[in-house]
């Protein structure tokens, strides 16, 4: 979505448009996945209820790579396009440092590095998860 740094207005704008159409619809939107081995799923109330949120949690879990968690968003301080949907989730790569999940380098001039590894593990899970569940 564009303008997500002026004020989420992309997805905003998306969201009024099809209202009716994506009122029970899991949203996930990728932000900030580059960096970090903590893989965060953060929903909304509404995809935290949905049958395919529920499937989601039992098929992309932890490995010996990558630490899979999911919360909710009631409590979190992730702010992205995600917050505008009613079946929002939003997934991000953190590090981590004691209790707390943290991207480095997000809004600086560092923030063009990815790591191959992670793309490929969210995408290879999520392809996986969507020719197996839906």
């Amino acid at each position: 979505f564009d303008d997500e740094e002026k004020g989420l207005l992309g997805s905003k704008a998306f969201n009024k448009a099809h209202e009716n159409t994506l009122q029970n619809k899991l949203i996930i939107n990728f932000d900030c996945v580059g960096l970090g081995n903590n893989i965060l799923f953060i929903a909304k109330e509404g995809a935290l209820k949905h049958n395919i949120f529920k499937k989601l949690e039992k098929r992309i879990v932890t490995n010996e790579d990558y630490n899979v968690s999911y919360y909710p968003y009631k409590g979190s301080f992730a702010n992205s396009d995600y917050k505008n949907f009613n079946c929002g989730i939003g997934v991000m790569s953190c590090k981590k440092t004691k209790n707390i999940y943290y991207t480095n380098m997000i809004h600086t001039n560092k923030d063009n590095e990815a790591s191959n590894k992670n793309i490929e593990f969210i995408v290879e899970n999520m392809i996986r998860f969507i020719d197996e569940e839906l």
